[in-house]
């Protein structure tokens, strides 16, 4: 029997697509909308693009990584 095969998304230059990074926490209205966030501080990438500079900000805790359950 064949081995199964790996598949690997590449993109249509050809060369294979970057791991998407995840940030540990979003902020509030990226966590709200469920977008994305790069979690840049003090204000993130999607909030300067939409003119939200005085909306973004992050919990005051942070939940522990599933790995320390």
């Amino acid at each position: 029997m064949d081995p199964p095969e790996q598949h690997t998304f590449i993109a249509e230059s050809g060369v294979p697509g970057q791991r998407r990074r995840k940030v540990r926490l979003a902020c509030n209205p990226c966590r709200a909308r469920k977008t994305g966030c790069d979690g840049r501080k003090p204000v993130c990438t999607a909030c300067t693009l939409r003119g939200w500079e005085g909306k973004c900000g992050w919990q005051d805790t942070v939940m522990p990584s599933s790995s320390a359950l």
